[in-house]
């Protein structure tokens, strides 16, 4: 190491120039190859070869040293990276200093995992094309519509969070025009809305596992993007999953905390009123009389709403010790013909025993049955503790 590198160090005027400094009093090849894989999220002997292709033969050795440099951790399981401040320096120092190298070798790093299966490799070649020299925005937008049909086929929805992420990381460094910015919050808030439809679907075949997934991906969207009322309107729906699995306090914490947006929400709808209603009554601070009220509005919206005039029969019972007949006949008038679960919790609430389980008997033939909910649906509490329920459900699952 020569004499005066503490004293450049000293003299380094930014943390960029510090860096460069360092890399210089490596070994020559060790230096050239640590400024190329700074440029992908992550290397391997491979994309050491494809980054440098005139020091392919030495890539599997240059590999071997640059996993011995301090600046450099391994990477999941597809290699190693530099690490994430050295990395971000590294790369200033290529927009700012040697530009069109960059952008060549960006390009050869595009090629290089678009020729690659899978949905990472797809979004890592989508990053490399907004700095190659054949960037076009009209055409990244449309790359990004195809990676997101991608991972809706995959199901893999947490990389559109790494799809951004990238973006943005080459929007905050300046590689990319000014309008970037407005286009990915744009196809953000579009995918946004993409997955709170697919979650919806979800929540309407009783998918309660799937849609809570989606719909909390579409919820953290909307964090990224500051949308508070967006956010507190995914919660509203999120509700809905979680109480058919109990509710999550986690949930019920960020619902709280958005109270101001959520007031300004449309809630005329009884699906968000409904919602609302199930995070009441499953609230870990116990406040069933609150959804008691909700769904006293819900009824007045629609008269004809079977699941709220169960609801109010089944919460004044445990509140009160007493069925209110008039909400009592109106459930018997509305409730859904052939649907046994349903009517399984009317004849439980109502204490009609031997008929909810005829009822049960039926409705645990169907498919969609749930037996770990029917050991947790309070409108089954009344016949839950007998052998007959045991019998017809089976064991309780373990917590």
């Amino acid at each position: 190491m020569p004499d005066n590198f503490l004293e450049q160090l000293l003299a380094a005027k930014s943390a960029e120039e510090e860096t460069k400094i360092l890399l210089k009093m490596l070994p020559v090849n060790i230096s050239r190859a640590a400024w190329a894989v700074a440029i992908p999220h992550w290397f391997n002997a491979e994309i050491i070869a494809i980054l440098l292709p005139d020091m392919a033969a030495q890539a599997e050795d240059l590999y071997v040293q640059l996993q011995r440099q301090s600046f450099v951790e391994p990477f999941q399981d597809r290699g190693h990276n530099i690490h994430e401040l050295t990395r971000k320096r590294i790369l200033n120092l290529w927009w700012h200093e040697r530009r069109p190298e960059y952008r060549r070798i960006s390009e050869s790093a595009h090629s290089f995992f678009s020729s690659k299966e899978g949905d990472i490799h797809a979004i890592e070649a989508a990053y490399h094309y907004l700095v190659s020299m054949t960037f076009d925005p009209e055409d990244t937008i449309s790359r990004w519509n195809r990676i997101a049909s991608q991972l809706k086929t995959s199901r893999q929805y947490a990389l559109v969070h790494t799809l951004i992420q990238n973006t943005r990381e080459h929007i905050s460094g300046g590689r990319v025009p000014a309008n970037m910015e407005g286009l990915v919050s744009q196809w953000e808030r579009s995918f946004a809305k993409e997955l709170v439809s697919i979650g919806k679907q979800h929540q309407k075949k009783e998918d309660w596992t799937s849609a809570t997934e989606i719909l909390d991906h579409a919820q953290k969207l909307y964090a990224d993007l500051h949308d508070e009322k967006a956010q507190a309107n995914i919660l509203i729906k999120l509700g809905g999953s979680y109480f058919q699995k109990e509710l999550s306090d986690r949930i019920f914490r960020e619902l709280e905390q958005h109270k101001a947006a959520i007031a300004d929400l449309n809630r005329t709808t009884v699906d968000s009123y409904r919602s609302q209603a199930n995070l009441l009554r499953f609230s870990p601070s116990g406040r069933m009389r609150e959804a008691l009220s909700l769904r006293m509005g819900i009824i007045e919206i629609d008269p004809e709403d079977f699941d709220s005039h169960l609801a109010i029969v089944s919460m004044t019972k445990e509140l009160d010790g007493n069925v209110p007949s008039i909400y009592m006949d109106k459930a018997r008038q509305y409730v859904r013909e052939g649907d046994w679960y349903a009517l399984t919790c009317l004849e439980s609430v109502c204490e009609n025993f031997d008929l909810a389980f005829e009822h049960l008997k039926r409705a645990a033939q169907d498919e969609n049955f749930d037996p770990a909910w029917a050991w947790k649906d309070p409108d089954l509490q009344w016949i839950r503790d007998t052998p007959h329920f045991l019998e017809i459900v089976g064991p309780k699952p373990e917590e």
